[in-house]
């Protein structure tokens, strides 16, 4: 049925004990338990994880030998993380390019697009939910090594409290999106260091946050 999107309910486990299932493109799942893992504040890098096994049918993800998950709320999470001192700056073309790159490729049946980029390098991910592409994306970057702290997250859909809160977790300093971001999340982004980019395909786009970080 080429015009319905491709969701799956993907169960998983970790360390042996059942978890929420995701509800998912049946894409990168191990980038995605992987992710998931690290922006939740589950674990404190990917180095933590020991096996990543299975398939949509079900994920088994175990830790090394003596680590327990730890589990925090957002809140938490925001609170945790210092303010981004890197001195990372972006000119403001660069990132309407890639916005209008990231939408040029997107396949619109309704999923939600994603792109992390370090320096010249990229990643690309798709998913039905924008916080799985973001984990995708995330855990991509994570495992090739890349300092996040010089890398630029977009998004094709709104950068809500959780999608900041992962770009934080990650040390991201900007996050740039199509769409509006709400009071709470500009506040947030100024306190975390981290520069929004609105309408970042437009010729007009919105600055909010760090707006230090991008040259005009």
């Amino acid at each position: 049925m080429p015009d319905l999107m491709i969701e799956r309910i993907v169960p998983w486990q970790l360390n042996g004990q059942k978890q929420s299932a995701f509800l998912c493109t049946p894409e990168h799942l191990d980038e995605l338990a992987a992710g998931y893992l690290y922006t939740q504040g589950m674990i404190a890098g990917l180095g933590d994880i020991a096996e990543i096994a299975g398939d949509e049918n079900g994920l088994n993800v175990t830790l090394r030998a003596g680590l327990t998950p730890q589990r925090t709320d957002i809140l938490e999470r925001l609170q945790a993380c210092s303010a981004c001192k890197s001195d990372f700056q972006a000119t403001l073309v660069q990132i309407q390019a890639m916005c209008r790159r990231l939408l040029s490729e997107e396949d619109y049946f309704g999923t939600h697009r994603l792109a992390l980029h370090c320096g010249e390098q990229a990643v690309y991910r798709e998913d039905v939910g924008r916080h799985n592409a973001a984990d995708k994306c995330i855990a991509y970057g994570l495992r090739q090594g890349w300092d996040m702290s010089r890398c630029i997250l977009g998004s094709t859909g709104r950068i809500s409290m959780e999608m900041l809160a992962k770009a934080a977790v990650a040390g991201i300093p900007v996050f740039f999106s199509r769409k509006y971001p709400s009071d709470i999340v500009a506040d947030w982004a100024q306190r975390l260091g981290i520069a929004l980019v609105i309408r970042a395909h437009s010729d007009a786009p919105g600055v909010y946050g760090a707006r230090e970080r991008i040259l005009l």
